[in-house]
């Protein structure tokens, strides 16, 4: 294995200075092949001399859960984003914390234009209006509803079929409403 000189410089002023340095590395077993760990090192003295303790721990499942979840992020996002149908998500004050680029197109605006903004800020005062109600009944009641929405935005009137659900935290809690949209 090739020696990383500015690593080592770097491990020995940070072990020097008292710190407990943590990275990670590779170990190899008795049969040759090699795991993931995480090395936690700290210097200390004792009697004038300089010792180290490490602690390792193997990082496998660590390192396998990361990947499935990166894997998870991305099959997701090819959903979202590969869809012609306005996919977004509202917090409970009704801002758009994400919508697809398909979502904002379909209003006239960038996904950008549309993050953080709600509904009062994005339609005209009647159909804000109309959209936040009937948001705020989903977020009570906690139940689903599919419903066909009739909307006059910039002279042009639009039919879409919604489907809307709350959006929960790892608790259960209500944390908004989800949404898809196709017109």
């Amino acid at each position: 294995p090739e020696i990383n000189l500015p690593f080592l410089i770097q491990l020995g002023a940070g072990l020097a200075g008292g710190e407990t340095v943590i990275f990670e590395s590779c170990h190899r077993r008795k049969d040759g092949t090699t795991f993931p760990v995480e090395v936690r090192m700290r210097a200390f003295w004792e009697n004038g001399r300089q010792f180290g303790v490490a602690l390792v721990q193997d990082i496998t499942e660590r390192k396998r859960s990361a990947q499935a979840l990166l894997e998870s992020h991305s099959l997701l996002k090819a959903i979202v984003d590969g869809t012609t149908d306005s996919i977004f998500v509202k917090d409970r004050q009704g801002r758009y914390l994400m919508i697809n680029a398909a979502g904002a197109r379909i209003m006239g605006k960038t996904v950008e234009e549309m993050l953080g903004k709600d509904d009062r800020e994005l339609f005209p005062s009647s159909v804000a209006h109309s959209l936040m109600e009937r948001d705020q009944q989903i977020m009570t009641t906690g139940e689903a509803q599919v419903f066909e929405e009739i909307e006059d935005i910039e002279n042009l009137t639009r039919t879409y079929l919604t489907t809307k659900s709350v959006y929960r935290d790892a608790n259960g809690n209500v944390n908004g409403l989800i949404g898809i949209a196709r017109e």
